[in-house]
């Protein structure tokens, strides 16, 4: 009896892992339970671009080693001035493939200091005075 239980449990752990049940769509604000891939760390992107369009520019500025294409995000609030008129704080990610974790962090920054922008007094105080450039995925 004991054997067959341990193999229903390992079928149904199998089972619930390969059906999808922890995919999640990508949506503003960015949820971090998991590590995005390099499609959906450049979709959160999108996302936070499209979000936030007043604060956000987003360029691609080149392509890695291996042919995938990297993406820069800007963060400034024009009210206050001109991106390259203000001190920057520069935050990329994954320099090497198997660093994943530091395109989390990029990508939790960008994420947080948006969502707080106008609501919180110190994030916005920052970024009405700083402008901030992020490459999450670099040269992997």
């Amino acid at each position: 009896m004991k054997k067959h239980f341990k193999i229903l449990a390992i079928s149904l752990i199998l089972a619930v892992l390969t059906t999808g049940t922890f995919e999640q769509n990508i949506v503003v604000p960015l949820r971090f339970d998991r590590y995005y891939t390099y499609e959906e760390v450049n979709e959160a992107m999108r996302l936070l671009n499209k979000t936030y369009p007043d604060l956000t520019e987003l360029e691609l500025v080149g392509k890695s080693d291996e042919g995938r294409e990297m993406w820069s995000i800007t963060v400034n609030n024009p009210e206050t001035g001109k991106a390259t008129e203000k001190p920057a704080i520069y935050v990329d990610g994954n320099i090497h493939g198997n660093e994943i974790q530091a395109s989390e962090v990029a990508l939790y920054f960008l994420d947080y200091v948006l969502k707080n922008y106008g609501s919180n007094p110190k994030i916005t105080k920052m970024l009405d005075r700083v402008t901030i450039y992020s490459i999450p995925i670099g040269m992997e």
